[in-house]
């Protein structure tokens, strides 16, 4: 989600560009557009409907397991949570996409070149996880299964009164650490993969990562982020800390409304907010994000719907400051 405050809209169509004063950039967690936005035509342009399930047709067909047992898509309709997490490294994503495991050679690694995508991995790759493959019992249905956009209230208005992107893909089709990478500085230093816990805990505490300048190099004390977990992933990057010093500073989210309001973020330019990702950037560093209101899969997605809320609600409002 991004969002300009000192915005006037032209009719006309003019350029508004120099009348943007601040931008704010709330970015949540790996959920996909079709599974968001899988069953949404509120919007619809006369021009070009959306390019979601329900206008490509897919809402018609079924995806299979590995035994051939088809499961529809239009009967799967999602549910706040998605548990076990749907694997999403580089190399499941692969999989999912084009019904074919990787070749994993340097040479070759994750090229999708003569590998058409066909969206028909995604049962599979789900299931023959090894650490869902060993539990009794697992449903599949969940990791296909869409939003009834009736249950979404936030986004769905959201969605009908301002611009859907159906053609917005990630930078990288895999997990969320390098893309979060590539948001603060159009690259992820060659990062494709999640850290683990050791090698997060030495980012945070002792070596961020270097990839030379970010966002944050560029605006200073320009620019700020809004945390509202105990740790902002964006801590990870060279340069930053919990102080700020001649950097841009992190603040809790907690103080975000009432800053706005105050008129104490006047001088910003961009604000870069990251939601509570639950156990997995507490005082202990895991890979499980339940708990939090980032809408990773194992996570609220209604609690996301809150914080989205917050955030519009506070950016529309017009500060007193």
């Amino acid at each position: 989600m991004a969002a300009s405050k000192g915005v006037n809209k032209a009719a006309d169509g003019a350029d508004v560009r120099g009348k943007i004063r601040h931008v704010f950039v709330l970015m949540m967690e790996n959920r996909s557009f079709d599974h968001v936005f899988g069953r949404y035509t509120g919007s619809d342009s006369p021009a070009r409907p959306l390019d979601n399930l329900v206008h490509s047709g897919w809402i018609k067909r079924s995806l299979a397991n590995a035994q051939g047992r088809a499961f529809p898509l239009g009967p799967a309709v999602a549910s706040d949570q998605v548990s076990p997490d749907p694997p999403h490294e580089m190399e499941d994503t692969f999989y999912q996409l084009t019904n074919v495991r990787p070749d994993r050679s340097p040479a070759a690694k994750y090229s999708y070149q003569g590998h058409p995508v066909t969206n028909q991995g995604f049962v599979k790759a789900y299931l023959e996880t090894p650490e869902i493959a060993a539990l009794p019992q697992v449903d599949p249905v969940p990791v296909i299964a869409s939003w009834d956009p009736r249950d979404m209230g936030v986004l769905s208005a959201l969605a009908q009164e301002y611009a859907l992107c159906d053609r917005w893909f990630s930078s990288l089709p895999g997990p969320t650490w390098p893309n979060r990478l590539f948001v603060h500085a159009g690259h992820s230093g060659g990062l494709d993969y999640s850290p683990d816990t050791l090698s997060c805990t030495d980012r945070f505490l002792v070596e961020g990562y270097d990839l030379g300048t970010h966002i944050f190099d560029v605006l200073g004390q320009r620019a700020a982020i809004y945390s509202d977990g105990a740790i902002p992933l964006a801590l990870c990057l060279k340069g930053i800390d919990l102080t700020g010093g001649s950097k841009s500073k992190i603040h809790r989210f907690h103080d975000f409304v009432g800053d706005l309001d105050a008129g104490a973020l006047n001088g910003l330019e961009y604000v870069f907010i990251e939601p509570n990702y639950g156990k997995a950037l507490g005082t202990n560093v895991t890979n499980e994000y339940d708990g939090g209101n980032s809408q990773h899969a194992v996570a609220s997605f209604q609690s996301g719907e809150d914080l989205i809320a917050t955030v519009y609600n506070a950016c529309a409002t017009p500060s007193s400051g």
